[in-house]
């Protein structure tokens, strides 16, 4: 009973942010949008930035998640471009997150924190994607030395703030916007593919 209401009220609270950003909603907002009292609502979620830090963690779970999912599966170029068109959408899921990613970071520093090593995690599962596509021959040799480090840092440029681009700029329904930028993506390795790359991509 406790576990669904606070799950209704993440529920609730992920709809307002995405609809409204945290700026524009209260404790207040959220406890009549979910039907009940505000002392019923701070008994499960004090402030809204425990409701952000509870919504974070549910997105990483979720990551994890889909990380785990792919675990094991025969890697191939398709199989990486389908697995970033599902963490582009998990992502858009939560995109309040993305969209006042700088505010949030400065604001909760378990949030801050946390990210940042769950960056060094993330970087290191990008590294092993790069060498199987090194050692597959799917990907030429470093123009210098580091320089896949600087691809890695794109790619997650690209990840982290495809969003606020997409919010501001992208015209269309979102699978045209998931396609799009799926695809630009994917587009950041495109011309250090190899000929057995490009015939497989």
């Amino acid at each position: 009973m406790v576990k669904d209401i606070k799950n209704r009220i993440l529920d609730i609270s992920l709809e307002l942010f995405n609809n409204h950003g945290i700026d524009e909603v209260s404790i207040r907002d959220v406890a009549k949008k979910v039907g009940i009292s505000h002392g019923n609502l701070c008994y499960h979620f004090p402030n809204i930035e425990s409701l952000i830090e509870n919504l974070y963690k549910r997105l990483v779970s979720e990551q994890d998640e889909l990380f785990q999912k792919m675990t094991g599966q025969e890697v191939s170029l398709a199989f990486l471009k389908a697995s970033s068109a599902e963490s582009f959408k998990l992502l858009y899921k939560y995109k309040f997150l993305m969209l006042d990613f700088v505010s949030i970071m400065r604001k909760s520093k378990v949030i801050r924190e946390h990210y940042r090593e769950l960056y060094k995690l993330r970087k290191q599962q990008f590294r092993m994607v790069i060498s199987w596509m090194l050692k597959e021959e799917y990907i030429k040799q470093e123009i210098y030395p580091g320089h896949y480090e600087k691809v890695i840092e794109q790619l997650f440029i690209i990840g982290d703030f495809w969003i606020a681009s997409s919010e501001i700029l992208f015209e269309g329904n979102e699978t045209d916007k998931f396609n799009y930028y799926t695809d630009i993506i994917n587009q950041v390795l495109f011309p250090y593919l190899t000929d057995k790359g490009l015939n497989t991509n």
